[in-house]
């Protein structure tokens, strides 16, 4: 492996973290999924482009449709918590499953913010809505054979044209996106990394394109629905340990932009 660190240390690459085997195991899957058939997700951005074991399951006729890559994707979790753990502090880790996401020219439709330049918008990954502070974002790179698609890091002016087999590690605060994609289809994994029992104290809904349900109310919170949210009261989502933050009488909506 060949370890890079950029941008005062908050940004990791590091080629070669993927075998040539699971390089081709997951680029195949992804070249070879059939998207047309999924459910439009319910954050509009993402559309039919973001795999995961939990959307799969929602999906009549794709319940089993990891179970190939399942192990794959676990042992790398395994290989990430590792690789922390020799790079960082000593912690217990808690990569998330992977989000499987497919890019290509205009995959999104959207603008951001004027910025036609962007095939993912600017963001944060330690986000309001999230159940535990994320400690870091990690992205897997399936393939390289497309035009454009950088991670870029515009706090730092760093981009970073993505080698097949590569992982990019970021810290959860350092804003990031995605320049776009020319040509080809990008295939990536992304997971984010938590440490167990640091919670969220302040977890914020978040707004949703599910007109059935336009507000997202995040695992760890506690108290009135936004005063926006055409469904009025109370709610109540448990962490894994029973537990919620502080009862929040009148909530804000999250960000993800990293400014405030």
């Amino acid at each position: 492996m060949k370890i890079e660190k950029h941008c005062d240390g908050n940004v990791i690459i590091v080629e070669d973290f993927l075998s040539q085997e699971e390089i081709t195991q997951l680029d195949s899957f992804m070249r070879n999924f059939d998207y047309n058939n999924l459910q439009e997700h319910e954050f509009k951005y993402w559309g039919k482009r973001l795999i995961n074991d939990y959307q799969m399951k929602l999906n009549p006729g794709y319940e089993n449709v990891m179970d190939g890559v399942l192990p794959t994707l676990n042992s790398i979790i395994q290989r990430t918590t590792n690789f922390l753990n020799e790079q960082d502090y000593q912690a217990e880790w808690i990569p998330s499953p992977h989000n499987l996401i497919k890019m290509f020219n205009g995959s999104s439709n959207m603008e951001f913010d004027g910025d036609k330049e962007l095939e993912m918008f600017i963001h944060i990954d330690n986000q309001g809505h999230m159940e535990s502070p994320i400690m870091w974002g990690s992205v897997l790179y399936l393939n390289d054979d497309y035009e454009g698609g950088e991670i870029y890091y515009p706090d730092y002016d760093y981009l970073y044209k993505p080698k097949a087999g590569s992982m990019a590690l970021h810290r959860g605060n350092t804003r990031h996106g995605v320049k776009k994609v020319i040509s080809g289809e990008r295939f990536c994994a992304a997971s984010l990394v938590t440490i167990k029992g640091n919670w969220n104290n302040n977890p914020l809904p978040t707004r949703t394109d599910n007109a059935d349900n336009p507000y997202h109310y995040p695992i760890g919170y506690w108290g009135k629905r936004y005063r926006l949210d055409p469904i009025q009261g109370e709610i109540k989502n448990l962490r894994s340990d029973g537990s919620t933050a502080e009862y929040n009488p009148d909530p804000e909506l999250g960000r993800a932009d990293g400014n405030g």
